[in-house]
């Protein structure tokens, strides 16, 4: 499990760095909600999986943030930066 862990550390080391990057390009457009919430998505996922409720807590906070599109747009920079304080 421990080899488990240290690749989902990785991979979500990686996939917070999109979504860093998603979240602070608004010249991509609405279509950015749907690729940062998938994103969120996966991270919520393996985090629930693999014990790290806090992170899990904090990626389903922004996936169902994202899913409200545009209007997303003022919660955004929070959701992104409680993740961030929570990566494992």
């Amino acid at each position: 499990i421990d080899e488990l862990i240290e690749r989902f550390r990785g991979e979500a080391a990686e996939r917070f760095e999109r979504i860093r990057r998603l979240a602070a390009d608004d010249t991509l457009g609405d279509e950015r909600y749907e690729e940062i919430r998938e994103e969120a998505h996966k991270l919520k996922g393996a985090a629930g999986m693999l014990g790290f409720p806090e992170f899990k807590d904090r990626a389903a906070e922004l996936e169902d943030l994202v899913k409200l599109g545009p209007d997303a747009a003022p919660a955004l920079d929070s959701a992104v930066a409680k993740l961030s304080e929570h990566l494992p």
